[in-house]
């Protein structure tokens, strides 16, 4: 189903890593994570797709592997349309789909 939330900027949230530093010692780092526009779970910047760059419209890998299945699946549709706003004009792109093994 497609979220119809009104079109909104992600939202960077902190979480604290602890990692250990050259003296053995733990060291807390702040790791950015923004909310997936499909599901409204946090995941950080590297998990996280857009329609078209600079959109805003951030999507997790899962909701956006999930979504691409079910549209196979189902519909035998070839061109995904963005998930993160209804008004949205732009499709996830062939290449970045294949880049993230959706399509393989």
């Amino acid at each position: 189903e497609l979220n119809t939330k009104e079109k909104s900027q992600p939202v960077d949230v902190k979480v604290d890593e602890v990692k250990d530093d050259d003296d053995g010692d733990d060291v807390k780092t702040q790791v950015p994570e923004i909310e997936c526009l499909c599901c409204y779970g946090d995941y950080p910047l590297s998990d996280m797709k857009e329609c078209n760059p600079g959109s805003g419209h951030f999507v997790c890998r899962q909701c956006i592997n999930h979504f691409v299945s079910e549209q196979l699946d189902g519909n035998d549709c070839v061109a995904f349309k963005c998930i993160a706003d209804a008004e949205c004009v732009h499709k996830y792109s062939n290449e970045m789909l294949d880049q993230d093994g959706v399509l393989s």
